[in-house]
């Protein structure tokens, strides 16, 4: 716990990717957001997206 929540420009900074594309991976169901209130803004984990880039390496160096 206290894992800290990053914005979606934060979390798309983190993972080197464009906003859009940490919007495309929702649609696609590649990652999901921790977080989403009521009035729409998402959040991610810092912590999942460090899983995220685990698993996406894993996949690029197979």
């Amino acid at each position: 716990m206290g894992d800290k929540l990053l914005k979606v420009g934060e979390a798309s900074r983190f993972l080197g990717c464009s906003q859009q594309t940490l919007r495309n991976y929702e649609t696609k169901g590649i990652l999901y957001p921790d977080e989403v209130y009521p009035s729409g803004h998402r959040f991610y984990s810092e912590s999942s997206l460090e899983e995220f880039v685990h698993k996406h390496m894993e996949k690029e160096s197979s």
